[in-house]
């Protein structure tokens, strides 16, 4: 297996990963709150999810970084494979 074959098996199976981490993830948030809304009612949702409940909204992000940061990776190693295609040809 050549070089570009390898980064460009590796980088969709990064994307594939951030993609399911990304679904999984949204899942895990929106039954969250789901289960909030439910269990505790709809004035303890709107207090998490207010924009001044900073906690709430660091949790999400570093609960979706994972995600980002795979799907990111992959398009680096696809951008780098052309560049260094480009410049060996």
């Amino acid at each position: 297996m050549d070089k570009t074959k390898a980064r460009q098996t590796m980088s969709k199976v990064l994307d594939w990963i951030g993609n399911i981490w990304l679904i999984l993830a949204c899942v895990i948030i929106l039954v969250g709150y789901t289960a909030i809304a439910i269990t505790q009612g709809w004035g303890k949702l709107q207090d998490i999810l207010s924009p001044f409940n900073i906690w709430n909204w660091l949790a999400v992000v570093i609960t979706l970084l994972p995600g980002v940061a795979f799907k990111m990776w992959a398009k680096h190693i696809m951008k780098d494979k052309i560049t260094n295609t480009t410049t060996l040809n």
